[in-house]
């Protein structure tokens, strides 16, 4: 507001000047003051042409301070909105791995959500698998260790499916040394069924169900433990070994779950093998409609 009536007063500074030379020019001759009309005027025009220049100059002033002020406009626009973006960005983490640190910090991890993030480690970094998992059950707090067992036969089973079976008995020895849990001796022979089944290995089942049958006593195997290594090998594609165990299982007089017959038949249409494996069956065990329309 200043500054207008500054300019304002600059402006109008000539027309009072005019008025005072005039006024100059007529003063009474009495005083013995009285100036030549030319002498004022020259004066007024040296005012004028000072004013002219003070205007000039504040307008220079005007345009470079308008001028700088939005240069730092613009500069600092897109820093803000940069720093913003990158303020509101929540980082994610690079791995599976990195992603269950992260989440585990929130506290004891059990039951379904441990199985969860265990067979997501398992499937991309295996090798972190035991010391990620038994280290997070051995920092668990005094009144969590009545769970431990459950907790270590979870990793334990999902290890087994994934036909891991040196990392089952990894976690056997670790949950024994750090964590003094000791697995029951069937579930730990199931889950050494599943992870060699899973893989395949053949010969490495056919040596469990030999301990199996001597430590029986009527010398035979338990069908739970023939229907884990249908599952197994039907996981790793051996459908010759599964339908074998099937076979076992019905000469030994066990009900054959019709709906373990139609995951056969669903693996052995997918590897195109549905007639060797209806002919491999001999007709000794039922199949059901569902399994060879599917």
């Amino acid at each position: 507001m200043m500054c207008s009536q500054h300019l304002m007063t600059i402006i109008t500074m000539p027309a009072f000047m005019h008025a005072a030379a005039f006024e100059a020019a007529t003063v009474d001759n009495s005083q013995g003051l009285k100036q030549a009309p030319d002498t004022v005027v020259e004066e007024a025009g040296i005012t004028i042409t000072s004013v002219g220049v003070e205007i000039a100059c504040f307008c220079v002033a005007f345009a470079m301070i308008r001028f700088f002020s939005k240069a730092h406009s613009s500069k600092g626009a897109p820093l803000r909105h940069a720093n913003k973006k990158l303020c509101d960005a929540t980082p994610e983490p690079a791995t599976t791995l990195q992603a269950w640190r992260s989440h585990k910090r929130t506290g004891s991890i059990r039951g379904q959500e441990l199985h969860h993030w265990a067979g997501r480690v398992m499937a991309t970094e295996p090798e972190a698998f035991v010391e990620e998992f038994i280290g997070h059950l051995a920092q668990m707090s005094p009144p969590d260790h009545a769970v431990l067992p459950g907790e270590v036969s979870i990793l334990m089973e999902v290890a087994a499916k994934a036909g891991r079976p040196e990392i089952v008995e990894a976690v056997m020895q670790a949950a024994k040394e750090r964590l003094g849990v000791v697995e029951d001796p069937i579930r730990a022979h199931h889950c050494r069924l599943t992870a060699h089944a899973s893989c395949g290995s053949e010969h490495h089942v056919e040596e469990l169900l030999r301990q199996e049958r001597a430590q029986a006593a009527d010398g035979t195997v338990a069908l739970r433990s023939l229907a884990i290594v249908v599952r197994g090998y039907m996981r790793a594609g051996k459908l010759q070994g599964a339908i074998l165990q099937l076979q076992e299982m019905h000469r030994l007089g066990h009900e054959i779950p019709p709906r373990a017959v139609s995951k056969l038949f669903a693996a052995a249409a997918k590897a195109g093998t549905m007639k060797e494996t209806y002919t491999s069956l001999g007709g000794q065990i039922h199949v059901p409609e569902d399994a060879v329309t599917a």
